[in-house]
């Protein structure tokens, strides 16, 4: 095979990788979801960890691409749902 038609292929198959549409974008774990709404309905705290925090927080809101809350630091607090690694309640 010719060196420019590997790197072509190379580019291709960038491209599509681009182009293609993550399987979980917009959608978190229903457990994870569960413990979220239910931090949201009961003013309950939860910690998320995000790659290298953890993160405690009231759940105010749950978006389609994000979680919002509040702790005792902060009054707003937003996390990309894409980023959430795992969900946990004391």
């Amino acid at each position: 095979m010719r060196p420019h038609r590997l790197w072509i292929g190379f580019g291709f198959a960038f491209a599509l990788q681009l182009a293609a549409p993550a399987a979980h974008a917009d959608e978190l774990d229903p457990s994870m979801r569960a413990l979220l709404e239910q931090s949201q309905r009961e003013k309950r705290g939860v910690t998320v960890y995000v790659p290298g925090h953890a993160i405690p927080i009231v759940v105010t809101a749950i978006g389609s691409e994000v979680v919002e809350g509040r702790s005792q630091e902060h009054q707003r607090v937003v996390i990309d749902a894409d980023e959430i690694l795992a969900v946990a309640q004391p």
